[in-house]
């Protein structure tokens, strides 16, 4: 099975620097799609730079935690607070208020030119919160656009288009190319996503403090192109995930049909066998019977009973009768005579003798 990446930058629209990261990482040839996000200030410039990169992939950033909201303040106050700016009091959303700002975000993009690949959450609020992900799995089901796949859930029952991995990981420590370097050498089967957070390097921060431009700097290594060709993996975008599932669907299909055609061979050829060893045994000539040769009984003479022996003596079963020595020695000695009249006995024997 093929190996398919999407390598996809979130926050689009957040800034400039952000924006050219993005655009250049893309360039390079790594980056291969990004997700927008309509109510940040330089969303107009991020609009007009993807329209000038049809190869780029674009999809919505959807976004509850920062800024303000697209939709009137008093049309979702469980979301935002009296300044109109999202609360994140997580526990206050309501579905059908969190269902009315995505759309609001939605038209807004469309509006704007360009229609949404697909669908994902920043701060991963679909993946930490079963009722975003509850109302974004059902527009992107209705709408048929892909979303950012739920490692927390396993919805079978409409659920909407995705990939089949996702690698959440940030690469803005020293060792953040070697890790992303790691991913690749190690991708599954299938497709996957990649999520990253790439910004053009900002030389007015120290660099341990210019997190989004280490990124950009691991997504721009030389190194990537090499292991994509040593490992056969092919980059694509959320655009090609349809096309992609159905190929992989007919070669799915393809592999079964190969192993059903292998096992009927194979079932084939022992019936084939059999066959062939039954006609082989009715082929061969018939077992001749070996006549039985009668051997004669031969008599053994009987031997005559051997004489007695003078010195031999009947074994006696009886019991012996008891001698007088040995009613002498069976006799009982009747009580214990103590040491005083053993002594007058033995006086007394003197005396008579």
């Amino acid at each position: 099975m093929t190996k398919y990446l999407i390598i996809n930058g979130d926050d689009f629209g957040m800034s400039e620097g952000v924006n050219r990261g993005i655009l250049e990482a893309h360039t390079f040839g790594t980056l291969t799609s990004t997700s927008l996000m309509v109510n940040m200030p330089n969303f107009k410039q991020a609009v007009k730079w993807a329209l000038q990169t049809p190869t780029l992939c674009v999809g919505l950033h959807f976004n509850l935690t920062w800024g303000k909201s697209i939709s009137p303040p008093e049309a979702v106050l469980s979301l935002v607070g009296d300044d109109g700016s999202f609360s994140g009091n997580r526990s206050d959303f309501i579905e059908e208020e969190i269902e009315h700002e995505l759309t609001h975000q939605y038209n807004k993009m469309v509006s704007a030119g360009l229609t949404p690949t697909h669908l994902d959450s920043h701060h991963h609020i679909h993946i930490e919160i079963p009722l975003v992900y509850l109302v974004m799995s059902k527009f992107a089901y209705q709408t048929g656009i892909p979303l950012r796949i739920n490692p927390n859930t396993n919805d079978i029952i409409n659920r909407p288009l995705s990939t089949d991995h996702l690698i959440l990981d940030t690469y803005d420590t020293p060792d953040g190319n070697i890790r992303l370097l790691n991913h690749l050498a190690t991708l599954q089967e299938g497709i996957t996503e990649i999520m990253c957070h790439p910004g053009y390097p900002e030389h007015k921060n120290p660099p341990e403090q210019d997190t989004r431009g280490r990124e950009f700097q691991a997504l721009t290594d030389q190194r990537i192109g090499d292991i994509l060709r040593e490992q056969g993996i092919q980059l694509i975008h959320f655009g090609h995930l349809s096309k992609i599932q159905a190929l992989q669907q007919a070669e799915q299909a393809q592999q079964a049909a190969q192993a059903e055609q292998a096992e009927q061979a194979k079932l084939a050829e022992q019936a084939r066998i059999l066959e062939q060893t039954a006609i082989t045994l009715l082929d061969e000539p018939p077992i001749q019977e070996v006549p039985i040769q009668e051997v004669p009984i031969q008599e053994v003479p009987i031997l005559p009973a051997s004489p007695r022996l003078p010195f031999l003596k009947e074994r006696r079963l009886h019991k012996p009768k008891k001698t007088k020595l040995n009613k002498k020695r069976t006799r009982g000695r009747g009580p214990k005579r103590t040491k005083r009249s053993f002594r007058k006995t033995r006086i007394r024997r003197y005396v008579r003798r």
